[in-house]
């Protein structure tokens, strides 16, 4: 899989706690945010580009972390185990 360009630590000011390149689409990325002090959408999926600075594109709010994965996992297009050794050493 092609190299990714490095990723914010925070996206607008909120930490990136986890990260999928999308399947299928180079350059773009699947992020997890952690807005913690938001009471009831306390994370955040999105996907990021290079474009996108620091901040993100078209957000999904989410009240808990195991949801917020199940997202960050969709979102980047995996449908199957064996697609994330695809994501071996790509971001």
């Amino acid at each position: 899989m092609p190299s990714h360009p490095s990723i914010p630590p925070f996206l607008s000011g909120y930490p990136v706690i986890a990260a999928l390149p999308v399947l299928h689409d180079v350059g773009r990325i699947v992020v997890l945010v952690h807005r913690q002090e938001h009471p009831v959408h306390e994370y955040v999926t999105a996907v990021w580009s290079s474009n996108c600075g620091d901040s993100w594109d078209s957000g999904t709010y989410i009240e808990t972390l195991s949801d917020a994965l199940a997202s960050l996992i969709e979102r980047a297009g995996v449908r199957h185990l064996s697609d994330l050794d695809t994501f071996r050493g790509a971001v």
